[in-house]
């Protein structure tokens, strides 16, 4: 892969979604090993794609330099989430539908349908992974 990759995500057997940056820019790549082409279907000129989290199989999130959105890979659209927010990473919760971002020592945990901060944690010290509980 020639670019600094930010994550991957399977889609089928014979394929991947690729999230990287490149030369200052984000890049969405739809990899399919026997499919031809470009496999480049999203560009972000002068955004780099900071963290991504996958809500189901055709949705995503993608923290950008200062916003967040949504991107449908089915529509290959993207939806605002929120503005003025540099995260750290991210985590998505699907037994509560939480978000939940690290933006500094701060965790916030943002509804991500309406982009409204329902809730936030000061640590102390940078966030730099969100992990969270899976055996619910």
């Amino acid at each position: 892969v020639e670019y600094d990759r930010v994550a991957l995500f399977h889609r089928s057997g014979s394929s991947l979604i690729h999230f990287a940056n490149t030369n200052g820019s984000g890049l969405i790549e739809d990899i399919n090993i026997s499919a031809g082409g470009s496999p480049d279907i999203r560009s972000f000129p002068g955004e780099m794609i900071r963290c991504v989290v996958r809500l189901d199989a055709n949705t995503f999130v993608i923290a950008l330099d200062d916003r967040i959105i949504r991107f449908d890979h089915t529509l290959q659209g993207i939806t605002p989430i929120a503005t003025g927010i540099t995260a750290n990473a991210m985590a998505y919760e699907p037994a509560t539908g939480a978000l939940y971002i690290a933006e500094g020592s701060t965790l916030l945990t943002i509804d991500q349908n309406s982009g409204s901060i329902v809730g936030s944690i000061a640590t102390g010290s940078t966030i730099g992974h969100i992990l969270t509980l899976l055996n619910r």
